[in-house]
C-alpha cells in the first residue's frame, strides 16, 4: 500500500472526526458522540497497524485524546440515565431523583471540561503531523507481523479471563483486528479457529461490549449512589444493582463459551 493511499484513508477519517466534533459541541447528542468515538477507535487501530513499520510512532494528539475521554464519560452517564429509566418503566419503582440529579450534574461538568483544551484546528494539525511521518509504503509482511502481535497479546490475556479488566482488553484487541479487517482478511487463515471469520469476531465483540457496558453501569451505580441516604431511593438502586449483576454474570458465561472456541496453536 503506497503512501498516497494511506494519506487518503487518514484524511478521510479526520474529515469525519472534524465534522462530528462540530456536531457534538452543539448539544452533545449521544449518537454523535458514539460515532465520533467509533471513528477514533478505527483511526487508532489503523495507526497501530501502520506503526508496525513506522520509524516514528503515529498517534492522535493529546487534545483529541482528552476530548475523546471526556465525551466517553458523558456518553456513559447518558446511557446510565437511559438504562435506569428503562428499568423503572418495567419495574414500577419510584424514580431515584437524587441519583439522576447527580448524573446530570456530572454530565454538565464533563461538557465544560471537554471543550477547554480543543478546537477544530487540532484536527487539521494532527492529520498533517501524522501524514508527515508516514512510511513510503506499507508492506504485506507488516500486516502478518500485526496479526502475530495481536494473537500473542490475546493468548496472554485469555489466561486471565475471570478478570473483568482482561475481558475489556480482549475486546480492544479483537476490535483492532476487526477495524483492520479489509487488510487482515487476506491472511485470515493465520487466525485461530473461533476468530478466523469476521462474523465470529463481531459476535464475540458484541457480547464483550454488552459486558463492558454492564460493568460500567454497575460502577456508576456504586459511585454515584454513595451519600444518598433516602431509604426508598437506596432500595431502588440496590434492586437495579442486583438485577444488573445477574445480567453481567450471564454475559460473562456467554463470553467464556466463545473464548473456549479459540484454539491457539
Amino acid at each position: 500500500m503506497k503512501r498516497n493511499k494511506i494519506s487518503v484513508i487518514i484524511k478521510r477519517r479526520f474529515d469525519k472526526l472534524s465534522k462530528l466534533f462540530i456536531r457534538i459541541i452543539i448539544n452533545f447528542e449521544i449518537e454523535s458522540i458514539h460515532q465520533f468515538r467509533t471513528e477514533i477507535k478505527k483511526l487508532r487501530a489503523f495507526l497501530r497497524l501502520l506503526n508496525m513499520q513506522s520509524d516514528r510512532q503515529l498517534k492522535i494528539s493529546k487534545e483529541i485524546k482528552k476530548f475523546y475521554g471526556c465525551i466517553g464519560m458523558i456518553r456513559n452517564l447518558q446511557l446510565q440515565i437511559k438504562n435506569v429509566n428503562d428499568y423503572l418503566e418495567n419495574s414500577g419503582d419510584q424514580i431515584p431523583a437524587t441519583y439522576i440529579e447527580k448524573l446530570n450534574a456530572e454530565i454538565e461538568l464533563c461538557k465544560t471540561d471537554s471543550t477547554k483544551f480543543i478546537s477544530a484546528e487540532n484536527f487539521s494539525d494532527n492529520v498533517e503531523k501524522i501524514i508527515n511521518r508516514l512510511p513510503i509504503n506499507f508492506k504485506k509482511a507488516s500486516i502478518k507481523q500485526f496479526i502475530f502481535k495481536k494473537l500473542n497479546e490475546l493468548k496472554q490475556l485469555v489466561i486471565y479471563i475471570h478478570d473483568d479488566e482482561a475481558l475489556h482488553s480482549i475486546r480492544k484487541i479483537l476490535k483492532d483486528i476487526l477495524y483492520n479487517w479489509s487488510f487482515i482478511k487476506h491472511y485470515h487463515k493465520l487466525l485461530p479457529a473461533g476468530i478466523a471469520e469476521k462474523k465470529n469476531i463481531l459476535s464475540l465483540t458484541e457480547i464483550l461490549g454488552d459486558f463492558c457496558d454492564k460493568k460500567i453501569g454497575l460502577e456508576l451505580l456504586r459511585t454515584y449512589c454513595s451519600g444518598i441516604i433516602e431509604s426508598e431511593e437506596n432500595k431502588v438502586l440496590q434492586k437495579i444493582i442486583q438485577k444488573w449483576q445477574a445480567e453481567k454474570l450471564n454475559l460473562k458465561q456467554q463470553i467464556y463459551y466463545y473464548l473456549r472456541l479459540i484454539q491457539f496453536s
